[in-house]
């Protein structure tokens, strides 16, 4: 079987974007930086969300405004979204499959 549509929208997404844009995501490494979180050995924290905000990996600024940690801490309960985190599939085909499902 050949490469899905959805994999190859995946594949061309980096590139896609540092031509409009001038950066280069970097989405294996971001998950790797909140891999423990992910995993549950520990809750998502502010810093987690500086991580992925940072710029780094990608530019989240580029696309949203990010709140001080004033307004995180009133408005998002961290330690509730944690325990969703685990839920995700963590192997591809998992995650492929469950991402072709919503569609």
């Amino acid at each position: 079987m050949g490469e899905s549509w959805l994999h190859r929208c995946l594949a061309l997404f980096p590139e896609t974007v540092e031509s409009l844009h001038g950066w280069r995501p970097d989405y294996a490494s971001l998950e790797k930086a909140v891999e423990p979180v992910r995993a549950g050995r520990r809750d998502l924290s502010y810093a987690d969300l500086e991580t992925i905000q940072n710029g780094r990996y990608w530019d989240f600024r580029h696309f949203w405004r990010f709140p001080d940690k004033g307004e995180i801490g009133t408005e998002l309960d961290l330690a509730g979204i944690s325990r969703l985190i685990p839920r995700l599939p963590l192997d591809e085909e998992s995650r492929n499959t469950q991402n072709i499902n919503c569609i």
